[in-house]
């Protein structure tokens, strides 16, 4: 086999880190890998996503057709956007060469350049093998930070392949998440009554008392094996003096599973709710479902393959569940079969973010073992069945 170009991978790397990329402002990175993607030799195509979602670029779809007609096809996918802050990177290689790092100020953009760049490079190792394979499709997609804004749009009846592996995990080469959580976020606006703290504080409904009151009897941190709960924001109250007629609290649930999301916001909401008619105050209290769990089974093709595949290149090939969400929980209510690669990115969505040059290189080995894996778990299938 051969071994990933590391210079490749650098220079790949750092053009698609020094454009401006954050969410919805994926113009210039669309059409920087476009280009890239027809120099490699895809049939590359945008959707209309842009327009649906208020944004610059659509998300990009590409196929490569193989040479190996018992193959079934394979899909890769990674996210062109970026966190804030992440405008004018300015990504620096460390003088041992191993890392690629910001320069303090903003992210660096390894969430998801990453995924884009070891794709790319592996897809470019198994052509210069010059040997068989089936359909290679690319899917980029756009706002994935956006809990997954970008791939909710994509018309997955396009795709000739119903196994994904997803480049957009935190962590060195070899492991990769079969499972991720529901996250539903929760907005609660308790009402009370004004009146003057010194002069006539009997005369109002404190609504923080209220909140606080509910948040003290809100288990959060983590609350199962497989659950979080966290209060994000509180706000309320208008001067020392006055007793506050308002408090607004904001948060988020995520759980592995969905319904115990589900119980987890309707326990929190009814405990706001309790606490605000103790006091005669109200509430209005609404929540939304960002993503929705998922969790490939590890005996499918997906996983199995992936495990071959790391065994085949000496890497650890562990299957983990993760408490973070990506494009695979769209992905998963939309008939796909995927897991999340880690890709040998670090501190994500920080300024302290960097990338290891040497897992992408692994990462990259890893996408053409993959491609290869496929090919041969079809041929044997085939024999099989003789």
């Amino acid at each position: 086999m051969l071994h990933a170009d590391k210079d490749r991978l650098i220079h790949d790397f750092i053009t698609l880190a020094k454009i401006d990329a954050v969410s919805k402002n994926e113009r210039a990175i669309a059409d920087a890998v476009t280009e890239m993607l027809r120099n490699i030799g895809f049939t590359v195509t945008e959707d209309e996503t842009a327009s649906s979602i208020g944004g610059t670029a659509g998300n990009i779809y590409a196929v490569l057709h193989g040479n190996n007609p018992a193959a079934r096809p394979i899909l890769f996918s990674a996210h062109l956007d970026t966190v804030q802050p992440g405008i004018g990177k300015q990504p620096l290689i460390s003088e041992n060469h191993q890392l690629i790092t910001s320069n303090g100020s903003t992210i660096v953009g390894a969430d998801d350049v990453c995924g884009i760049v070891e794709i790319l490079e592996g897809i470019r190792l198994v052509l210069g093998l010059g040997g068989q394979h089936g359909d290679i499709e690319v899917l980029f997609t756009v706002s994935e930070e956006n809990y997954g804004l970008g791939a909710k749009h994509f018309d997955y009846e396009r795709l000739g392949s119903r196994d994904v592996y997803v480049l957009d995990m935190s962590g060195s080469v070899g492991k990769a998440a079969n499972a991720a959580p529901s996250i539903i976020s929760f907005s609660a606006v308790i009402r009370g009554r004004a009146s003057h703290a010194g002069f006539k504080p009997e005369g109002g409904i404190n609504a923080v008392a209220a909140a606080a009151d509910a948040i003290s009897r809100i288990p959060q941190g983590r609350i199962s094996e497989t659950a979080t709960f966290n209060i994000g924001t509180i706000s309320g109250g208008t001067a020392d003096n006055i007793v506050p007629a308002e408090c607004r609290i904001t948060g988020e649930c995520r759980s592995l599973n969905h319904d115990e999301a589900l119980e987890i916001i309707s326990h929190a909401e009814q405990t706001f709710r309790t606490a605000a008619a103790q006091i005669g105050a109200e509430l209005t209290f609404d929540s939304e479902i960002k993503i929705q769990a998922y969790r490939t089974p590890t005996d499918s093709d997906v996983c199995r393959d992936f495990v071959s595949a790391c065994e085949s290149l000496g890497l650890t090939g562990t299957i983990v569940q993760t408490l973070g969400g990506s494009d695979n929980n769209v992905f998963a209510r939309c008939g796909l079969n995927g897991i999340v690669l880690s890709c040998g990115m670090f501190n994500t969505h920080s300024t302290e973010e960097y990338a290891r040059i040497d897992d992408m290189a692994a990462g990259a080995e890893l996408v053409a073992a993959l491609i290869a894996q496929r090919s041969r778990t079809a041929r044997r299938s085939e024999y099989d069945n003789e």
